[in-house]
């Protein structure tokens, strides 16, 4: 029998977000986890993923940074550190036009390294139990409150509280928005409404096709020898395209990554799969890269057999909840990785969600209430790092205010990307310069008054 007081949170997908969310709820004995994962065991496929200063000090307060120290190649410290540097580079003599600085760098993983550190962290308890090969095809809902999971091998699970980490292609975020469209009919909602619900279900396709590939060190040299090694993240930037390369895994690979931009494909359907190991003569019939600078020109040498992925999106959800379901990470908002603070913010929703779920006044009858603040929370900054991603990537196409690149001066062009340079420093100041823990004290506050409330009331 389950004790008084005590629920269960199912979290589907065991992805960073699911991961870290488990590690949260973990520390509230209150709290029975279940982690559903559709396949077979924790992934450690993945390139190159980084943690800004914002994300690192989640991470240090639920006791995850040392772990994860001993595979990262930097820290974030707290002085004026690098963070990118920024060429020019469609042109065979490129340049430096921004060294971006922030009170901390950006601490760099291999993602299967970041994935298992954080899975070694879960503890081996029956409070905490993982599942694999368990893929969500629905859930349905008892009259009190309790969801039952159905599971593609037939299985089913129940629980107090489901949360959808299952990713951009979330089965999740799909059920939770037909249930909304489905009630907001038989309510008699504006047809509008329910057009929004349904258009939000499956992602649509940014226009960004991205090469990705992870090159042991040892085999750069030769291949990559007019280039020097950075020990921070640089950005190749051109027309329509950039390359983006950084070191991981304790400076002993490079990850190397391909950004070419189709604007008039934004929206459409994708013709293909979204992720494939490709030919690496792929990355060479992507642009002119004849005309580039010769340090981007031998990282494109150097990828072999790149993973090609199509970037898809979450448009801008009307709610992350429904009742008792809710949901986080891509599931939630998948946005372009522009930034690179997309399992940044996955970590945060896991943070914030399992801190309200974990407070003292939320209850089994008082989910819904936890639910909606956190919606409250999240939802908006989420969409609003959304659209600064967005634009990041306009500014690294060299897409900026309708600026002809290609035919101005070399001082017209100086001068562009001097503004342009102060926009993309403003706009990513926050992941520095901001802290969870002030809207997340925000939250807490909201949780307790709406309790006080509700004992005022009786």
């Amino acid at each position: 029998m389950m004790q008084a007081g005590k629920f269960r949170v199912a979290i589907c997908g065991g992805g960073i977000g699911g991961l870290v969310h488990a590690c949260a709820l973990a520390k509230f004995p209150s709290i029975s986890v279940c982690v559903y994962e559709r396949a077979s065991e924790v992934s450690t496929f993945g390139a190159g993923i980084g943690m800004w200063p914002r994300t690192w000090e989640v991470l240090r307060k639920l006791g995850l940074a040392e772990e994860l120290e001993k595979s990262s190649l930097c820290f974030p410290a707290q002085d004026e550190s690098l963070a990118f540097s920024f060429r020019k580079s469609n042109q065979l003599k490129g340049f430096e036009f921004l060294n971006m600085r922030g009170s901390g760098s950006l601490t760099t993983f291999h993602r299967g390294d970041f994935q298992r550190a954080i899975f070694a962290q879960l503890p081996s308890s029956p409070n905490c139990q993982m599942y694999y090969s368990k893929r969500l095809r629905s859930y349905t809902r008892e009259c009190d409150g309790t969801i039952n999971l159905h599971f593609d091998d037939g299985s089913s699970h129940v629980c107090d509280v489901l949360v959808g980490a299952d990713g951009i292609k979330s089965i999740t975020r799909a059920c939770m928005l037909r249930e909304k469209a489905s009630e907001a009919r038989i309510k008699g909602r504006p047809p509008q409404e329910i057009n929004t619900l349904e258009n939000c279900i499956h992602p649509e396709f940014s226009g960004y096709v991205v090469y990705r590939s992870v090159v042991p060190r040892e085999k750069l040299v030769g291949n990559a020898s007019d280039t020097l090694l950075p020990k921070s993240p640089v950005l190749y930037v051109g027309k329509d395209s950039f390359i983006l390369a950084y070191p991981i895994a304790l400076g002993q690979m490079m990850n190397l990554v391909l950004f070419d931009f189709k604007k008039e494909s934004r929206g459409s359907l994708y013709p293909g799969r979204w992720s494939e190991v490709v030919d690496s003569d792929q990355v060479h019939t992507v642009s002119s890269f004849e005309k580039w600078e010769p340090q981007a020109q031998a990282w494109l040498k150097c990828m072999h057999n790149p993973t090609k992925w199509a970037v898809h999106t979450v448009k801008p959800l009307p709610t992350f909840i429904s009742r008792n379901v809710v949901l986080l990470g891509d599931a939630a908002h998948a946005f372009t990785p522009h930034q690179g603070t997309g399992a940044g913010q996955a970590i945060e929703d896991a943070y914030v969600l399992a801190e309200l779920l974990g407070h003292p006044h939320t209850t089994r009858e008082t989910i819904p209430r936890a639910l909606k603040i956190y919606d409250s929370i999240r939802r908006p900054w989420t969409q609003t790092v959304a659209e600064k991603a967005r634009a990041n990537g306009s500014y690294l196409t060299l897409d900026f205010e309708g600026f002809d690149f290609e035919g101005a001066s070399e001082d017209a062009i100086k001068t562009q990307l001097g503004r342009m340079s102060e926009i993309i420093i403003d706009d990513w100041r926050w992941s520095w310069n901001s802290s969870v823990q002030e809207s997340l004290e925000n939250a807490i506050r909201q949780l307790e008054r709406e309790a006080w409330l509700d004992v005022s009331e009786e």
